[in-house]
């Protein structure tokens, strides 16, 4: 699992170079911090599931920061800047059909006010997706540790 803080989409090989220098200053620059995992839901809503997620309520401001600073430097390199707010979340999975619909409905109200504790945030993963029909494929192309 993971939390996406920018989704870049497709990029050329030689956008990497720059990419991974800008998300080293990024890391070496932001301090670690955590976020309590709280709350199920789906998005775009549970009648119409289409994404089941953990909700992430982090302690600070370190992590709107963080978003806000990569998605301008990002911008700075060509890459447009988010249009919708941030709302951090981890994906749990993706709905693919309706069936089985109402016990994903029960499942997700049931663990609506579930509290799984707190997840450290000290890492920045520059992921490449490979999208297949079993589902996505995520390989890391580099890794880069909050405050150096």
């Amino acid at each position: 699992m993971h939390l996406t803080l920018k989704f870049l989409g497709e990029i050329q090989p030689r956008d990497f170079s720059e990419i991974d220098g800008l998300l080293q200053k990024i890391a070496a620059s932001t301090s670690p911090t955590r976020a309590r995992l709280r709350g199920m839901g789906s998005f775009p809503h549970l009648n119409r599931p289409r994404v089941i997620w953990i909700g992430i309520e982090p302690d600070d401001d370190r992590l709107a920061a963080l978003h806000s600073s990569l998605d301008k430097a990002l911008q700075e390199i060509g890459f447009p800047r988010e249009k919708r707010g941030f709302r951090p979340h981890l994906t749990l999975g993706r709905v693919r059909s309706g069936r089985g619909k109402s016990s994903l409905i029960e499942t997700v109200e049931t663990n609506a006010r579930v509290d799984l504790g707190y997840l450290p945030i000290d890492e920045l993963t520059f992921f490449e997706s490979d999208l297949r029909p079993q589902g996505a494929i995520y390989t890391a192309l580099g890794r880069y540790r909050l405050g150096g």
